[in-house]
């Protein structure tokens, strides 16, 4: 059955008909507070409620996946309001609402955050392809230096050159010099990013921004959907957060589920032995839950605590696991 979500309600839909609904009170304000929270990518009372026992359903909006639909790509039914008996006035009159929120509502730090970390990997993504065109082109005048020096000293080496006018081909000085000044100014705009990150975390975040570091705890709140909704999901989840993709098709065909999504990045898990990543993520999803309620819900700076907490975690986790264990052994 396919789940989803209207203005005035949630459905379940099996061929061609309504099997179940869950409407909403009819009612402008109430209305208008579920379509915030929708917008938010928070999941409502109704959608849980239509969720529950069931085997298997499809959805048509990845923010339902967190309830255990597998995603699928086609239109949303087109149901009547008035067939549920609301009407197009009632839609407008909760619109008017919203708007109004909207025009007195300060941008959250969520959103801030979120945009500030999303604008920092696109501009990650495109340095790397401009480094990657860089190192070869100016590799063809000078292969001994590709791959022995930082990503940065090598930026300003390619510019130096350029200037004194030490390429065999002349006419490629300008272009490769254009392309070395255009990454280095990416560099900088990524590390004022980066920069802004590292404050809003702290001041917003700071049990998560000193757990696993300012910028994956913003890909965690950005990847939530919040640092209210992160604070609500519990640590299996959180554990797999970025692994979507993954995840369902374990769903779907049985192949082996993801151990890690977005926190695999972090050094204590991505530098771990392959046989420990598994524990280590699960130890950390752990204490992320906590610092995410710590941040949300108090004031009170644990972050060094729970840190040093995963830290034992993992210390024992690498005396229980020394060696990977065989196939067909007895953990």
């Amino acid at each position: 059955m396919i789940l989803f979500t209207t203005w005035f309600g949630t459905f379940l839909y099996e061929n061609e008909k309504v099997v179940k609904s869950n409407l909403f009170p009819n009612n402008a304000n109430e209305i208008a507070k579920r379509l915030k929270a929708v917008a938010n990518k928070e999941i409502l009372d109704e959608e849980k409620t239509l969720a529950e026992g069931q085997d298997r359903i499809l959805v048509l909006d990845e923010r339902l996946r967190i309830l255990g639909g597998e995603l699928i790509e086609e239109e949303m039914p087109d149901l009547s309001p008035d067939e549920f008996g609301f009407s197009n006035d009632m839609l407008h009159e909760a619109m008017m609402i919203l708007a109004k929120d909207k025009t007195q509502e300060p941008v959250s730090v969520n959103e801030s955050v979120s945009q500030a970390v999303n604008a920092l990997d696109d501009l990650m993504q495109s340095a790397n392809m401009l480094s990657e065109r860089l190192h070869e082109w100016y590799g063809m005048h000078f292969p001994e230096h590709r791959k022995v020096m930082k990503e940065e000293e090598f930026i300003e080496l390619v510019i130096q050159e350029c200037k004194k006018g030490g390429l065999d081909n002349e006419p490629d000085l300008e272009p490769i010099s254009e392309l070395a000044r255009t990454l280095r100014d990416l560099h900088e705009r990524m590390r004022v990013l980066e920069d802004y990150i590292k404050s809003q975390m702290e001041d917003n975040a700071a049990n998560l921004s000193f757990l696993v570091g300012p910028i994956i705890g913003a890909r965690l709140i950005s990847k939530a959907g919040g640092l209210k909704r992160l604070a609500t999901l519990p640590s299996g989840t959180i554990q797999v957060l970025g692994a979507e993709k993954a995840l369902f098709r374990h769903l779907r065909d049985g192949s082996n589920p993801p151990k890690h999504g977005l926190i695999f990045q972090h050094p204590l898990i991505h530098r771990a032995p392959y046989w420990q990543r598994g524990k280590i993520a699960r130890a950390f999803a752990s204490k992320i839950a906590i610092a995410a309620k710590l941040d949300e819900h108090s004031n009170k700076a644990l972050g060094e605590d729970l840190k040093n907490d995963l830290l034992e975690r993992i210390e024992e986790i690498k005396e229980k696991y020394p060696k990977p264990h065989k196939k067909g052994s007895k953990k």
